[in-house]
């Protein structure tokens, strides 16, 4: 395996406890609050820390798979396609 690729696996599963921790503490009846009128809620900002893992995960696997030459990622506006 690529040692880089291990290294940030190993990275995320050790900070994905400390996000479990603190997304099981955002209380269900304040997910519209808002620090401040332009700001993103409470709810926003604890889907995107919680979606964050994942995408990681999936450009890492199209990353790995493009290298291998098996296939190729493009780009459309800043964000792999599909």
């Amino acid at each position: 395996m690529n040692p880089m690729i291990d290294s940030l696996l190993m990275e995320l599963e050790m900070e994905s406890q400390t996000t479990r921790r603190v997304l099981e503490r955002v209380p269900a009846n304040k997910l519209g609050w808002k620090p401040h009128n332009k700001s993103y809620s409470l709810g926003q900002l604890a889907l995107h820390t919680a979606s964050v893992p994942g995408a990681i995960g999936v450009r890492t696997d199209r990353r790995r798979e493009s290298v291998r030459g098996v296939m190729s990622v493009s780009f459309r506006r800043g964000r792999p396609e599909p």
